[in-house]
Protein backbone atom coordinates (compact mmCIF):
# COMPACT_ATOMS: atom_id res chain seq x y z
CA UNK A 1 0.00 0.00 0.00
CA UNK A 2 2.74 2.05 0.74
CA UNK A 3 3.71 4.91 3.52
CA UNK A 4 3.52 8.45 4.14
CA UNK A 5 5.69 10.98 5.82
CA UNK A 6 4.26 12.16 9.51
CA UNK A 7 4.83 15.70 8.08
CA UNK A 8 2.06 15.06 5.75
CA UNK A 9 -0.57 14.35 8.16
CA UNK A 10 0.38 17.44 10.07
CA UNK A 11 0.45 19.70 6.72
CA UNK A 12 -3.70 18.17 6.32
CA UNK A 13 -4.54 18.64 9.94
CA UNK A 14 -3.32 22.50 9.61
CA UNK A 15 -4.95 22.95 6.01
CA UNK A 16 -8.48 21.52 7.70
CA UNK A 17 -8.29 23.69 10.57
CA UNK A 18 -6.94 26.78 8.82
CA UNK A 19 -10.09 26.56 5.98
CA UNK A 20 -12.40 24.68 8.26
CA UNK A 21 -12.18 24.75 11.22
CA UNK A 22 -11.22 22.02 14.44
CA UNK A 23 -14.54 20.72 14.31
CA UNK A 24 -14.27 19.66 11.02
CA UNK A 25 -11.15 17.92 11.42
CA UNK A 26 -12.20 15.94 14.39
CA UNK A 27 -15.44 14.90 12.32
CA UNK A 28 -12.84 13.73 9.47
CA UNK A 29 -11.06 11.81 12.51
CA UNK A 30 -14.01 9.95 14.19
CA UNK A 31 -15.05 8.74 10.43
CA UNK A 32 -11.40 6.85 10.31
CA UNK A 33 -10.75 3.33 11.34
CA UNK A 34 -9.48 2.67 15.19
CA UNK A 35 -6.29 1.31 13.14
CA UNK A 36 -5.47 4.55 11.47
CA UNK A 37 -6.97 7.29 14.18
CA UNK A 38 -4.08 6.42 16.41
CA UNK A 39 -1.36 7.55 13.55
CA UNK A 40 -3.29 11.07 12.62
CA UNK A 41 -4.35 11.73 15.87
CA UNK A 42 -0.66 11.84 16.85
CA UNK A 43 1.81 12.20 13.88
CA UNK A 44 5.44 12.59 14.27
CA UNK A 45 6.85 14.45 11.21
CA UNK A 46 10.25 12.53 11.19
CA UNK A 47 8.19 8.76 11.38
CA UNK A 48 6.55 7.27 8.75
CA UNK A 49 3.26 5.86 8.23
CA UNK A 50 0.25 3.68 6.33
CA UNK A 51 -0.39 5.62 2.91
CA UNK A 52 -4.47 4.42 3.85
CA UNK A 53 -4.81 6.98 6.57
CA UNK A 54 -3.69 9.48 4.15
CA UNK A 55 -6.19 8.12 1.57
CA UNK A 56 -9.24 8.11 4.45
CA UNK A 57 -8.70 11.74 5.51
CA UNK A 58 -8.90 13.05 1.89
CA UNK A 59 -11.97 10.83 1.26
CA UNK A 60 -13.69 12.40 3.95
CA UNK A 61 -12.97 15.56 3.29
CA UNK A 62 -13.85 15.28 -0.13
CA UNK A 63 -17.39 13.74 1.59
CA UNK A 64 -17.44 16.56 3.56
CA UNK A 65 -17.09 19.74 0.60
CA UNK A 66 -19.60 17.66 -2.02
CA UNK A 67 -19.09 19.46 -5.22
CA UNK A 68 -16.15 21.09 -4.56
CA UNK A 69 -13.97 18.84 -3.10
CA UNK A 70 -11.20 18.97 -6.76
CA UNK A 71 -11.25 22.31 -5.96
CA UNK A 72 -10.20 21.80 -2.26
CA UNK A 73 -8.08 19.18 -2.80
CA UNK A 74 -6.16 21.61 -5.41
CA UNK A 75 -5.71 23.90 -2.83
CA UNK A 76 -4.68 21.23 -0.35
CA UNK A 77 -1.72 20.50 -3.06
CA UNK A 78 -0.32 23.76 -3.14
CA UNK A 79 -0.21 24.59 0.80
CA UNK A 80 1.36 21.30 0.93
CA UNK A 81 3.75 21.68 -1.50
CA UNK A 82 4.24 25.62 0.18
CA UNK A 83 4.83 24.11 3.43
CA UNK A 84 6.95 20.83 2.01
CA UNK A 85 9.69 23.27 -0.21
CA UNK A 86 9.86 26.63 1.66
CA UNK A 87 11.53 25.01 4.48
CA UNK A 88 15.97 25.82 5.54
CA UNK A 89 16.90 21.95 4.69
CA UNK A 90 15.07 22.32 1.32
CA UNK A 91 17.47 25.05 0.90
CA UNK A 92 18.95 22.71 -2.44
CA UNK A 93 16.01 23.52 -4.55
CA UNK A 94 16.79 27.24 -4.28
CA UNK A 95 20.70 26.70 -5.16
CA UNK A 96 20.18 24.16 -8.69
CA UNK A 97 17.96 25.73 -11.41
CA UNK A 98 14.42 24.77 -12.04
CA UNK A 99 15.03 22.36 -14.64
CA UNK A 100 17.47 20.73 -12.31
CA UNK A 101 14.57 20.46 -9.64
CA UNK A 102 12.24 19.13 -12.29
CA UNK A 103 14.78 16.53 -13.37
CA UNK A 104 15.17 15.48 -9.54
CA UNK A 105 11.56 16.24 -8.86
CA UNK A 106 11.77 12.14 -6.95
CA UNK A 107 14.02 14.18 -4.06
CA UNK A 108 10.96 16.11 -3.20
CA UNK A 109 8.61 13.50 -3.48
CA UNK A 110 10.47 10.98 -1.28
CA UNK A 111 10.22 12.83 1.28
CA UNK A 112 6.55 12.68 1.49
CA UNK A 113 5.77 9.39 0.31
CA UNK A 114 7.99 5.99 -0.23
CA UNK A 115 5.91 5.01 -3.36
CA UNK A 116 6.01 6.68 -6.86
CA UNK A 117 8.42 7.78 -9.72
CA UNK A 118 8.13 10.87 -11.22
CA UNK A 119 9.70 11.13 -14.92
CA UNK A 120 9.79 14.55 -16.68
CA UNK A 121 10.61 15.47 -20.30
CA UNK A 122 11.37 19.38 -21.13
CA UNK A 123 12.23 20.73 -23.85
CA UNK A 124 11.37 24.52 -25.57
CA UNK A 125 9.38 25.79 -22.28
CA UNK A 126 7.32 22.32 -23.12
CA UNK A 127 7.56 20.10 -19.69
CA UNK A 128 5.56 16.82 -19.47
CA UNK A 129 5.76 15.08 -15.90
CA UNK A 130 4.21 11.41 -15.22
CA UNK A 131 4.01 9.66 -11.94
CA UNK A 132 4.34 5.92 -12.15
CA UNK A 133 3.82 3.02 -9.48
CA UNK A 134 1.19 4.77 -7.91
CA UNK A 135 -2.43 3.79 -6.99
CA UNK A 136 -4.20 6.89 -8.19
CA UNK A 137 -7.58 8.10 -7.28
CA UNK A 138 -9.90 10.88 -8.65
CA UNK A 139 -8.84 13.25 -5.66
CA UNK A 140 -5.38 11.93 -5.51
CA UNK A 141 -5.27 13.31 -9.08
CA UNK A 142 -6.37 16.73 -8.47
CA UNK A 143 -3.87 16.31 -4.58
CA UNK A 144 -1.29 16.24 -7.20
CA UNK A 145 -2.40 19.34 -9.85
CA UNK A 146 -1.93 21.74 -6.82
CA UNK A 147 1.07 20.08 -5.13
CA UNK A 148 2.93 19.89 -8.83
CA UNK A 149 1.68 23.34 -10.42
CA UNK A 150 2.75 24.96 -6.89
CA UNK A 151 6.02 22.83 -7.09
CA UNK A 152 7.16 24.17 -10.15
CA UNK A 153 6.22 28.04 -9.29
CA UNK A 154 7.81 27.86 -6.14
CA UNK A 155 11.04 26.64 -7.43
CA UNK A 156 11.31 29.49 -10.45
CA UNK A 157 9.16 28.58 -13.19
CA UNK A 158 6.60 30.42 -14.78
CA UNK A 159 3.31 28.84 -15.37
CA UNK A 160 1.47 29.67 -18.58
CA UNK A 161 -0.05 26.63 -18.96
CA UNK A 162 -1.23 23.39 -17.25
CA UNK A 163 -3.26 20.57 -17.39
CA UNK A 164 -3.76 16.60 -15.78
CA UNK A 165 -3.87 14.66 -18.80
CA UNK A 166 -4.07 11.02 -17.66
CA UNK A 167 -5.31 9.50 -14.41
CA UNK A 168 -7.60 6.83 -13.08
CA UNK A 169 -10.45 9.54 -14.29
CA UNK A 170 -8.97 8.92 -17.77
CA UNK A 171 -8.87 4.75 -17.20
CA UNK A 172 -4.72 4.99 -16.80
CA UNK A 173 -2.30 3.58 -14.35
CA UNK A 174 0.22 6.66 -14.13
CA UNK A 175 -0.79 10.22 -13.33
CA UNK A 176 0.51 12.92 -16.34
CA UNK A 177 0.46 16.01 -16.79
CA UNK A 178 1.63 18.89 -19.12
CA UNK A 179 2.83 22.46 -18.92
CA UNK A 180 4.07 25.32 -20.57
CA UNK A 181 6.27 27.12 -18.44
CA UNK A 182 9.29 29.97 -18.56
CA UNK A 183 11.80 30.64 -15.71
CA UNK A 184 10.31 34.08 -13.65
CA UNK A 185 12.40 37.40 -14.14
CA UNK A 186 14.59 37.93 -11.74
CA UNK A 187 14.43 34.55 -9.98
CA UNK A 188 17.20 34.08 -7.54
CA UNK A 189 18.56 30.50 -7.68
CA UNK A 190 21.83 30.65 -5.44
CA UNK A 191 23.11 31.42 -2.00
CA UNK A 192 26.10 30.09 0.07
CA UNK A 193 26.49 27.04 2.61
CA UNK A 194 26.70 29.06 5.62
CA UNK A 195 27.03 25.84 8.14
CA UNK A 196 27.87 22.36 8.70
CA UNK A 197 24.04 21.60 8.46
CA UNK A 198 23.79 22.90 4.99
CA UNK A 199 26.68 21.31 3.93
CA UNK A 200 25.56 17.61 5.13
CA UNK A 201 22.33 18.50 2.99
CA UNK A 202 24.35 19.55 0.35
CA UNK A 203 26.16 16.43 0.73
CA UNK A 204 23.83 14.27 0.24
CA UNK A 205 22.36 15.52 -2.67
CA UNK A 206 25.43 15.37 -4.54
CA UNK A 207 25.57 11.32 -3.85
CA UNK A 208 21.75 11.16 -5.00
CA UNK A 209 22.55 13.36 -8.74
CA UNK A 210 23.06 10.39 -11.24
CA UNK A 211 23.29 13.18 -14.21
CA UNK A 212 26.56 14.02 -14.89
CA UNK A 213 25.79 17.75 -17.06
CA UNK A 214 23.24 18.96 -14.45
CA UNK A 215 25.89 17.93 -11.49
CA UNK A 216 28.99 19.59 -13.17
CA UNK A 217 26.35 22.81 -13.17
CA UNK A 218 25.60 22.51 -9.71
CA UNK A 219 28.93 22.67 -8.88
CA UNK A 220 30.39 24.97 -10.69
CA UNK A 221 27.67 27.59 -9.50
CA UNK A 222 27.73 26.67 -5.78
CA UNK A 223 31.67 27.23 -5.85
CA UNK A 224 31.07 30.37 -7.97
CA UNK A 225 28.74 31.81 -5.37
CA UNK A 226 30.53 30.02 -2.69
CA UNK A 227 33.80 31.87 -3.33
CA UNK A 228 32.16 35.12 -4.95
CA UNK A 229 34.13 34.15 -7.97
CA UNK A 230 33.90 35.78 -11.28
CA UNK A 231 34.25 32.82 -13.14
CA UNK A 232 34.06 28.99 -12.34
CA UNK A 233 35.24 25.87 -14.57
CA UNK A 234 35.09 22.76 -14.18
CA UNK A 235 37.52 20.39 -15.78
CA UNK A 236 37.23 16.51 -15.72
CA UNK A 237 39.40 13.62 -16.53
CA UNK A 238 36.91 10.42 -17.66
CA UNK A 239 39.74 7.63 -17.16
CA UNK A 240 43.24 7.85 -15.57
CA UNK A 241 46.13 9.20 -17.12
CA UNK A 242 43.56 10.71 -19.65
CA UNK A 243 43.89 14.62 -21.08
CA UNK A 244 41.37 17.07 -18.88
CA UNK A 245 38.45 18.27 -20.97
CA UNK A 246 36.42 21.40 -19.84
CA UNK A 247 32.54 19.75 -19.25
CA UNK A 248 30.94 22.83 -17.51
CA UNK A 249 31.57 26.68 -17.44
CA UNK A 250 29.66 28.98 -15.00
CA UNK A 251 29.93 33.11 -14.96
CA UNK A 252 32.34 35.96 -17.09
CA UNK A 253 35.94 36.50 -17.30
CA UNK A 254 36.75 39.91 -15.44
CA UNK A 255 40.28 42.12 -16.83
CA UNK A 256 42.30 42.13 -13.72
CA UNK A 257 40.86 39.00 -12.15
CA UNK A 258 43.06 36.20 -10.36
CA UNK A 259 43.44 32.07 -11.10
CA UNK A 260 42.65 29.61 -8.40
CA UNK A 261 42.67 25.75 -8.48
CA UNK A 262 40.64 23.09 -6.53
CA UNK A 263 41.96 19.56 -7.19
CA UNK A 264 38.94 16.68 -7.19
CA UNK A 265 40.61 13.90 -6.19
CA UNK A 266 38.51 10.57 -4.62
CA UNK A 267 40.04 7.10 -3.93
CA UNK A 268 43.39 8.10 -5.04
CA UNK A 269 42.39 8.86 -8.20
CA UNK A 270 42.02 12.62 -9.49
CA UNK A 271 38.86 13.08 -11.18
CA UNK A 272 39.05 16.89 -12.43
CA UNK A 273 40.20 19.98 -11.31
CA UNK A 274 37.87 23.56 -11.04
CA UNK A 275 39.45 26.69 -12.14
CA UNK A 276 38.18 29.85 -10.75
CA UNK A 277 38.75 33.62 -11.17
CA UNK A 278 38.42 36.17 -8.66
CA UNK A 279 39.01 39.66 -8.35
CA UNK A 280 39.30 39.80 -4.93
CA UNK A 281 43.25 39.25 -3.54
CA UNK A 282 42.28 36.71 -0.97
CA UNK A 283 39.19 34.54 -0.94
CA UNK A 284 37.00 34.13 1.94
CA UNK A 285 38.28 31.96 4.50
CA UNK A 286 35.07 30.82 6.08
CA UNK A 287 33.55 29.79 2.61
CA UNK A 288 36.81 28.16 1.45
CA UNK A 289 36.72 25.75 4.48
CA UNK A 290 33.25 25.02 4.00
CA UNK A 291 33.74 24.06 0.60
CA UNK A 292 37.41 22.34 1.25
CA UNK A 293 35.00 19.60 3.12
CA UNK A 294 32.31 19.49 0.24
CA UNK A 295 35.19 18.74 -2.21
CA UNK A 296 35.87 14.78 -1.54
CA UNK A 297 31.87 14.33 -1.76
CA UNK A 298 32.16 16.31 -4.95
CA UNK A 299 34.73 14.43 -6.87
CA UNK A 300 32.93 10.87 -5.76
CA UNK A 301 29.67 11.77 -6.62
CA UNK A 302 31.06 13.36 -10.48
CA UNK A 303 33.04 9.75 -10.55
CA UNK A 304 30.11 8.12 -9.77
CA UNK A 305 27.84 10.51 -12.24
CA UNK A 306 30.53 9.95 -15.25
CA UNK A 307 30.59 5.95 -14.87
CA UNK A 308 34.06 5.31 -15.80
CA UNK A 309 35.35 2.84 -17.59
CA UNK A 310 38.41 2.16 -15.55
CA UNK A 311 38.08 0.89 -12.14
CA UNK A 312 39.08 3.47 -9.66
CA UNK A 313 41.88 2.28 -7.65
CA UNK A 314 40.70 1.35 -4.04
CA UNK A 315 37.44 0.84 -5.27
CA UNK A 316 35.57 -1.34 -2.26
CA UNK A 317 36.46 -4.99 -2.92
CA UNK A 318 33.77 -5.83 -0.43
CA UNK A 319 31.13 -5.03 2.42
CA UNK A 320 34.07 -4.58 4.87
CA UNK A 321 36.21 -2.04 3.12
CA UNK A 322 32.60 -0.12 1.86
CA UNK A 323 31.65 0.29 5.14
CA UNK A 324 35.21 1.41 6.10
CA UNK A 325 35.11 4.43 3.81
CA UNK A 326 31.60 4.78 5.10
CA UNK A 327 32.92 5.51 8.16
CA UNK A 328 35.69 7.77 7.41
CA UNK A 329 33.16 9.67 4.70
CA UNK A 330 30.90 10.10 8.28
CA UNK A 331 33.97 11.05 10.53
CA UNK A 332 35.36 13.48 8.08
CA UNK A 333 32.02 15.60 7.27
CA UNK A 334 30.59 15.34 10.93
CA UNK A 335 33.59 15.67 12.77
CA UNK A 336 33.20 12.83 15.20
CA UNK A 337 35.70 12.31 17.72
CA UNK A 338 37.37 8.54 17.51
CA UNK A 339 34.62 7.16 20.41
CA UNK A 340 31.71 8.69 18.64
CA UNK A 341 33.22 6.59 15.43
CA UNK A 342 33.13 3.74 17.78
CA UNK A 343 29.69 4.45 18.54
CA UNK A 344 28.31 5.04 15.26
CA UNK A 345 30.24 2.24 14.03
CA UNK A 346 27.64 -0.45 16.10
CA UNK A 347 24.48 1.57 16.08
CA UNK A 348 24.22 1.58 12.35
CA UNK A 349 24.41 -2.13 12.86
CA UNK A 350 21.51 -1.89 14.69
CA UNK A 351 22.72 -2.23 18.31
CA UNK A 352 20.71 -1.05 21.27
CA UNK A 353 22.93 1.64 23.76
CA UNK A 354 22.58 -1.43 26.05
CA UNK A 355 25.00 -3.77 24.04
CA UNK A 356 27.08 -1.25 22.57
CA UNK A 357 27.88 -0.09 26.59
CA UNK A 358 28.61 -3.71 26.81
CA UNK A 359 30.68 -3.88 23.63
CA UNK A 360 32.78 -0.97 24.52
CA UNK A 361 33.30 -1.54 27.84
CA UNK A 362 31.32 1.38 28.95
CA UNK A 363 28.51 2.82 31.22
CA UNK A 364 25.24 2.87 28.92
CA UNK A 365 24.93 6.84 29.90
CA UNK A 366 28.25 7.40 28.29
CA UNK A 367 27.13 5.74 25.36
CA UNK A 368 23.71 7.62 25.30
CA UNK A 369 25.93 11.00 25.54
CA UNK A 370 27.88 10.03 22.40
CA UNK A 371 24.80 9.24 20.63
CA UNK A 372 23.09 12.40 21.42
CA UNK A 373 26.56 14.63 20.42
CA UNK A 374 26.59 12.34 16.97
CA UNK A 375 22.77 12.72 16.43
CA UNK A 376 23.24 16.52 16.64
CA UNK A 377 26.28 16.63 14.63
CA UNK A 378 24.60 15.08 11.25
CA UNK A 379 21.98 16.89 11.83
CA UNK A 380 19.57 13.82 12.48
CA UNK A 381 16.13 13.53 14.63
CA UNK A 382 16.33 9.63 15.35
CA UNK A 383 18.58 6.94 15.08
CA UNK A 384 16.33 5.73 12.37
CA UNK A 385 17.31 8.90 10.22
CA UNK A 386 21.15 8.95 11.55
CA UNK A 387 21.26 5.51 10.17
CA UNK A 388 19.66 6.25 6.52
CA UNK A 389 22.11 8.76 6.84
CA UNK A 390 25.08 7.13 7.00
CA UNK A 391 24.21 4.45 4.41
CA UNK A 392 23.06 6.94 1.91
CA UNK A 393 26.80 8.47 2.26
CA UNK A 394 29.91 6.99 -0.47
Amino acid sequence: MGLIKGSLLIDTQQFVNERFGPEVWRMQVAELPASERAAVLRPVSACWYELSAFRSLLQALCGHVGGQSGFVMEELGRFTAVRELSGTQRWLFHLGRPCFAVKNLNLCWRRMFDVGQWTSQHENGALALKLVGWEGEPHFCDWNTGYIRCALEFLGWQVNHFEHTAGPTCGETACAFNAVVQLKAGAVRVRKITSQGELLHMARALAQCAQAEELARLIVELIRIQLDCADAQLWISEDEGEEMRLLCTAGEWRRGSQRSCLLLETRGRMVGRIEVRHVQAQLDQAAAHLLDELLPFMASSLANALGSRTPEPGTPRNDSEAFGQRLLAARHLWALTARQADVLTLAVQGKTNKEIAQELGCQKSTVELHMSHILRKCGADNRSMLTSSFWSLR
